[in-house]
């Protein structure tokens, strides 16, 4: 009986005095790129005291370690935008050495979907949620979406070298954008800032925006090309080279099906900080050798048949000869399409006149009159008239900013027309003179 005894004693000594220290558990088990937490870790049958001290991994700074008590600690840490995501194990040493596999996890406080095509030369659409519940996107605006651009001021957003998002909407757990990719974009990482300057909050997405790499296709002049849309928002890319310079192009759009084309035009570079213009019909001057990037895009979001054509035609280019042309009398030929080129309002009270006669088969179309920079901030309006009587034809321009976009009544064939060009009553500069004009028909 004393061996048996004996025996269990031996045995309850071993259970009391044989338990590992380990670690039980990690709250919050998982936090956000770009954020600071508070970590508490668990212990059982811990000695964690002073000489303790945590590790999280790649892309962590432990800030401070406070010991509760011998089997609780707090970790106070700093996960840097660019930690790597994933679970990752949590190690404790000092007192007693533990480590918790998988414990703690580094996620993207945002996730993104990109609608469309993400490839060079294209425009896409991006979704962007906001997990990061106790930080709401700032969306602070100006203008008011009527009278003046709707501008998001308090986010900002940037991708790999040659995107740019330009924010459509913001709510505080959602965002909107357009995905402007040139034509040699490259693949990079998404990161959001949101707040005040100075204090702002990141939102990195902790991965890449992926661009594909694409070569544009060539466009005929006069000849349509197709697309198919296998899906909402995608986007085609192509180029242009116009036959003779200076040239006037021009690039249509259209559908079989129900949505909404649009062509954005680029220079040579194939940049959209370059861009030329947006539209399902517009028209652009090339005044020396290369070529256009054209991209067609629909954001409507449906899908179908798409056509493009290009084609150009041979620019005139006229010039300013002041003070001769200030009078209907002294107006300066120009065959269309023409392009006035370095032309200036000296004052308030100048005025260019240029005329033209209207051939046998334009009955029926319509003069466009448009004006360029030369200053930014020429304030420029706009008359078309008959050289006989000076009388108006669906003018004048409304005047509703500095440069004009006049598209005149319908017009007469073998009939001569006069362009007059003059200072805006609101001309408040005068040395903001100088203008381009570009006079053709559709």
């Amino acid at each position: 009986m004393r061996n048996l005894a004996s025996f269990a004693l031996i045995l309850g000594l071993a259970a009391c005095g044989g338990t590992d220290p380990s670690a039980s558990g990690v709250f919050p088990a998982a936090g956000f790129l770009g954020r600071h937490v508070r970590v508490e870790i668990s212990g059982d049958a811990t000695e964690w005291g002073a000489s303790s001290k945590v590790n999280f991994g790649e892309g962590v700074t432990v800030d401070s370690v406070t010991v509760a008590s011998p089997t609780a600690l707090f970790a106070d840490i700093t996960i840097a935008p660019t930690a790597p995501l994933g679970l990752r194990d949590v190690v404790v040493t000092g007192g007693d050495n533990v480590t918790l596999k998988q414990a703690f996890e580094i996620a993207s406080p945002i996730t993104v979907t990109v609608r469309g095509t993400a490839a060079q030369g294209a425009i896409a659409v991006v979704d962007i949620v906001n997990h990061d519940f106790d930080t709401p996107f700032d969306t602070s605006t100006t203008g008011d979406g009527f009278f003046s651009p709707l501008v998001y001021t308090g986010v900002t957003a940037t991708a790999g070298t040659g995107t740019r998002l330009q924010i459509a909407s913001v709510s505080p757990y959602g965002m909107q954008a357009d995905l402007l990719i040139d034509i040699d974009a490259a693949s990079g990482p998404l990161n959001i800032e949101s707040g005040p300057t100075g204090a702002a909050t990141q939102f990195p997405l902790g991965a890449n925006i992926e661009i594909a790499a694409r070569t544009a296709m060539p466009l005929t002049a006069g000849t349509p090309t197709t697309a198919t849309a296998a899906k909402g928002y995608e986007s085609f890319l192509y180029e242009f080279t116009p036959a003779m310079f200076p040239a006037l192009a021009r690039f249509q759009a259209s559908t079989s099906g129900m949505g909404s084309p649009s062509i954005a035009v680029l220079p040579a570079s194939g940049h959209f900080a370059d861009l030329l213009g947006t539209g399902a019909d517009q028209r652009q001057v090339a005044k020396a050798s290369g070529k256009f990037y054209a991209v067609l895009f629909d954001l409507s979001g449906e899908s179908g048949g798409y056509s493009i054509k290009a084609g150009s035609a041979l620019l005139t280019v006229a010039a300013d000869t002041e003070p001769g042309n200030s009078t209907s009398a002294g107006a300066i030929a120009c065959t269309l399409p023409c392009l006035v080129e370095n032309a200036q309002l000296a004052t308030k009270t100048d005025e260019d006149w240029f005329k033209f006669t209207s051939g046998a088969n334009d009955a029926g179309k319509k003069v466009r009159i448009r004006t360029l920079p030369g200053d930014d901030f020429t304030d420029t309006r706009v008359d078309l008239q008959l050289a006989t009587n000076n009388s108006t034809v669906g003018g004048p321009s409304s005047d509703s900013g500095y440069h004009e976009n006049f598209l005149s009544a319908v017009i007469a064939a073998t009939t001569g027309y006069q362009v007059r060009i003059y200072a805006s009553p609101e001309w408040a500069d005068d040395t903001q003179t100088h203008y381009d004009a570009l006079i053709y028909l559709e």
